[in-house]
């Protein structure tokens, strides 16, 4: 009777580190399951070697910085600080590849549970469980045979690789801040929207924007103004000086940044870039139904949210709002500027030309998946009843969904995971 009562208690801790440990393996697997040629390819290209090729000339060549030619997107933090000592310690370029992939999807979903519960720290841990499962839908995915292009953007080390951990570690600080009020979360915010901006440009539309809409909005309606300003001020000047770091370092001469004006503001090319950006979604829906699914949760949060926002207007400008109204409303209107900029600044930009570019924005896909399942978790009560049943609702998920995977596993022989890495080898590792 003591060890029943004693389950109970911690099945929803068992579930929950078996969600995380469930989106790992999926990652491994994607791995193991390679769809051929073409499916390596995705993991080995000329972007994913990137990373590598700066370790051979700083550590094995030893030939310095001078004369480097690095994207605009650099990579400095934090891809360089992960994968340099994924390098030295395995030594061959595909095995460090995908060790990089198993930890950024580790770090990735271990911060965004991080950034969910800084802003409910209300949140069950089988709610939470249910994020996971959701992201779980990515790489499980590609594991029945989906497609890798959208699920292998959370694993390559490619030139965007670091934004999604660096919009994470800032919107953990940014609402930290908002709940606290405490100068050391606002400098953490500050500290690494400097690195992600030297980084990544794309952060830009994925935190700063965000960030730098939500500020504004209160101090035009003087809600909190004075936080409000230094919210908006930090962002700002810590934006601003890893733009100028970026340039200082360009003028240098020693370091060539790859310019990207030839790709940049082609505003000509808008109505082609929407077009292809359909396109792409649309083959996606009618090929892939899991992924078409992840789209249509992404696309759905957009209107969805902004209702929502409509209909706490009221409560938000007579100050009645309530302590759970208020988280919702901080999530609701940081995420519908993120998803919004970072899905549609590709297309502006008119860059958007083929479904590799989802490097640009798979981040909103991400973000509008979660922010929509936390407004329907929001509409259920947090009654005994659902107390009692989700758990093992939760529980029989995880068990159906392992069973797939470790019959997936078994089918396709996990063997491919080990005889890959000698396989590309041949020419990766002639970096080494």
């Amino acid at each position: 009777m003591k060890c029943m009562q004693r389950f109970k208690e911690l099945e929803p801790k068992l579930i929950y580190i078996w969600s995380l440990v469930l989106v790992v393996w999926a990652s491994f697997l994607l791995y193991a399951l390679l769809p051929g040629k073409w499916g390596i390819w995705i993991y080995t290209n000329s972007d994913t070697l990137y990373l590598a090729s700066i370790f051979r000339d700083l550590f094995i060549d030893k030939s310095g910085i001078s004369g480097w030619h690095l994207n605009a997107a650099p990579n400095f933090f934090p891809e360089m600080l992960i994968y340099f000592p994924i390098m030295a310690l395995l030594k061959g370029t595909a095995a460090s590849n995908m060790a990089f992939g198993l930890v950024n999807m580790t770090l990735v979903l271990i911060l965004l549970n991080l950034f969910l519960r800084t802003l409910d720290p209300g949140l069950s841990l089988s709610r939470l469980s249910l994020f996971n499962l959701l992201f779980l839908c990515y790489p499980l995915s590609s594991v029945l045979g989906e497609g890798q292009i959208i699920p292998s953007q959370f694993l390559l080390p490619g030139y965007h690789a670091g934004q999604l951990i660096n919009t994470l570690l800032a919107g953990i600080c940014f609402f930290r801040y908002l709940r606290n009020r405490q100068l050391r979360d606002l400098l953490g915010m500050a500290l690494v929207t400097a690195l992600a901006t030297l980084s990544d440009k794309l952060f830009l539309m994925a935190f700063v924007a965000p960030v730098s809409g939500y500020s504004l909005l209160h101090i035009v309606l003087r809600k909190d103004a004075r936080m409000q300003l230094k919210v908006l001020a930090s962002t700002l000047l810590s934006a601003a000086c890893g733009l100028l770091l970026f340039r200082t370092i360009s003028n240098l001469k020693e370091i060539t940044f790859i310019s990207t004006s030839w790709k940049m503001f082609y505003f000509v090319r808008i109505d082609e870039a929407f077009l292809a950006l359909l396109r792409h979604f649309r083959s996606v829906l009618i090929s892939f139904p899991l992924q078409g699914f992840l789209i249509m949760l992404a696309l759905l949060f957009i209107p969805a949210a902004a209702f929502h926002l409509l209909y706490y207007g009221k409560a938000f400008s007579t100050g009645r709002m309530s302590p759970f109204e208020t988280r919702s409303y901080r999530l609701l209107l940081f995420l519908l500027i993120q998803v919004v900029g970072v899905l549609f600044t590709p297309v502006i930009n008119g860059t958007y030309m083929g479904a590799a570019h989802i490097r640009y924005n798979y981040v909103a896909l991400l973000m509008g998946d979660m922010g929509l399942l936390y407004l329907i978790l929001t509409k259920i009560p947090g009654t005994r009843t659902l107390k009692r049943y989700t758990p093992p609702l939760l529980g029989a998920f995880v068990l159906i969904l392992s069973i797939i995977l470790i019959g997936k596993g078994r089918d396709r022989s996990e063997e491919r995971f080990a005889d890959f890495v000698p396989e590309s080898s041949l020419v990766l590792d002639s970096l080494q």
